[in-house]
Parts: structure tokens; sequence; C-alpha cells
């Protein structure tokens, strides 16, 4: 099997006493074949992969691939938000890889929050953003497929969204089922959110990866995905912080989420933080499609 590290690295590990060390020792004790990363600020994902001793991808000071094996950029009209690679990943071979950052601006739980509908939501300049950029991004994998690397190769399309799933909510009691379209425009493109696949009942399993460490306030939810196509999805876990807050109890004995342990205290607190991060990381097994 093939296993894919998505993770948000919060400004490049600033915000985190040895941030940056401590993300490579995360990314070495999980051990995977590829890290898809987000937020780098620069220089983060290059260091990363030189304390691994592997090489990064990327095009902007946002997004990377990060592997030990065989890959290489490609260039696309995406720089501000996605970073693209093809790469010779072990059990899957020529996979088309992304790491995407989307819009920050106008998160659409905080207008639901306010009594916003699905009108408002769209009508969101942030939100129409985000679905300009997936569009994007979509049109370039089409573009790749066939002329960059073969027609029938694997794509995984993986960051953080900055919205959520439009599954997740309409699932949930607590939530108002609103769309979010970036994640729609996935969906109706055929591919598979990975850890959806493994664990489908949102209103059981939440799978939540922002923000455990943010004030009780903030709206806990799943915003960072691994979306799929071509390959099967095998595992699925959410790896991260359970901190001693309200959200701690989210993660304390979730049967999905795994506990990177040590000193966990919430914002403005985080500094000494063993968990490198405000954004919990994805952990997902690939595996060929049975022919």
């Amino acid at each position: 099997m093939t296993t894919v590290l998505c993770w948000n690295l919060w400004f490049g590990g600033r915000e985190i006493e040895s941030g940056r060390a401590k993300q490579a020792e995360l990314i070495s004790r999980v051990a995977p074949d590829i890290a898809i990363v987000q937020e780098c600020f620069g220089d983060g994902g290059e260091e990363l992969a030189d304390r691994l001793g592997w090489r990064a991808r990327q095009q902007s000071w946002d997004n990377a691939v990060l592997t030990a094996h065989r890959s290489k950029l490609l260039g696309t009209d995406t720089r501000a938000f996605g970073t693209a690679a093809a790469v010779d990943l072990p059990g899957l071979g020529l996979t088309l890889v992304w790491s995407v950052h989307l819009w920050f601006d106008d998160y659409g739980p905080y207008a639901t929050a306010q009594g916003a509908d699905q009108d408002a939501v769209d009508a969101l300049p942030g939100e129409q953003r985000r679905v300009r950029e997936i569009e994007l991004i979509l049109a370039e994998t089409d573009r790749m497929l066939g002329t960059e690397v073969p027609a029938e190769t694997p794509v995984i399309i993986a960051g953080d969204f900055n919205c959520p799933s439009s599954d997740d909510w309409a699932a949930r009691p607590d939530r108002v089922d609103v769309s979010c379209r970036a994640v729609d425009r996935l969906h109706g493109a055929g591919y598979t959110d990975a850890f959806r696949d493994v664990h489908p009942d949102a209103a059981v399993v939440g799978g939540e990866t922002w923000s455990a460490i943010e004030a009780d306030h903030e709206p806990l939810d799943r915003i960072d995905f691994v979306f799929v196509r071509g390959v099967e999805v095998k595992e699925a876990r959410v790896l991260g912080a359970a901190p001693a807050n309200v959200h701690g109890e989210k993660f304390a004995d979730a049967s999905w989420f795994d506990n990177y342990g040590g000193t966990c205290a919430p914002i403005p607190h985080q500094r000494d933080n063993s968990f490198a991060s405000d954004h919990q990381a994805l952990v997902v097994k690939l595996a060929p499609l049975a022919r």
C-alpha cells in the first residue's frame, strides 16, 4: 500500500517552538511515501525535505509535494493555490499529485452561524474564489492527463480547502444544511473523499481537522481533504492533537483519531506544543484498483 500524509504546516511551523524540527519528526514517525503539505511559508517544504533526505516539488510559497521517490514538478496556472507533481509511488506507480490551499476568506461556517442561507453563502466573494480555484485545478488536471502524464494516471488532490464538506453538514443535526461548492465540484468530477469513503457516516465520525487548539467559539470542522481517483482507499485516519479545552473531548476516545501525544495547549499558549500545527493531519493508505 501507499501511505499519504496531508498536513497544513501553520505558517511553516513558526507558531511552535522548534516547529520545523517537530514537523520533520512527525513525518519521520508516520513514514509516508509522500507528504502533501500546505502553508509552507516560503521554504518550509524545502527545509522539511532536506531534513528528511527527500525532494520538495513546489512552485509557490504555499504548497509542496515531498517525497523520497522519483518525482517531477508539473508547471500549472495555479501557482498561488496549487502545486502539481508527477510521482512514481510504490504500489501505485506514476501518480498525478496535487497540494492545494484554497482561498481562506469568507469562511462559510461563519456566515451560516449568522443565519446565512445557501444563496448568501454562494454569493460570498471568498466562496466564489474557492470555486474558481478548484475548477482551474480540475481543468489543469484534465490538460495534463494525456499530455504530461498518461491519460489513465491515478490522481490525488489533497490539502486545506478552507471550507467543509456538504455531505458532512447534511448529515449532522448541529449544522445548517448548506452545500460547499468547491468540495461539490470534486465529487461531480468523479473524485472520492478518502476519509469519508472509510468513515461514511458523518453523524457518527466527524473527522474534524481544524482547529482543535483554537478558542472554544470556533466552529470545529473538517476542512482538510484527500480526494482520489483511479485508486482504492484502504485506510484513512486523522493524526493530531487533543488539547485541554472543550474541543479535546471530541478527540479523546475517537476510534478514527490517533493522538500524537505530548504537550498540547490551546492558542495563545501553544508555543511548546508537541504537535506543530493548528490543523490535524490526514493519513491515508491507498492501493491500485482491482483489475
